[in-house]
């Protein structure tokens, strides 16, 4: 579906659902492979990380979105 004339960008192999709507000027390939490519890194850090930084890592996160969510819309 186009947005302002734009149309997205999707390789012809890749799996969409059926009713999933992609609007505008979004490249799936680089978004997948930031998804892809993100988690294996955190994964691999998140092992070499105690319980104790996790969970304090976890928490700053945590009141970071908190704050978000109290002053923006």
């Amino acid at each position: 579906m186009d947005f302002k004339g734009i149309y997205p960008k999707v390789d012809p192999t890749a799996f969409i659902a059926e009713n999933a709507m992609v609007i505008g000027d979004d490249d799936i390939d680089l978004i997948c492979k930031g998804f892809f490519f993100g988690g294996l890194l955190g994964a691999k850090l998140a092992t070499k990380l105690s319980n104790i930084v996790l969970e304090r890592i976890f928490g700053v996160a945590l009141h970071l979105i908190l704050l978000k969510m109290i002053f923006t819309r």
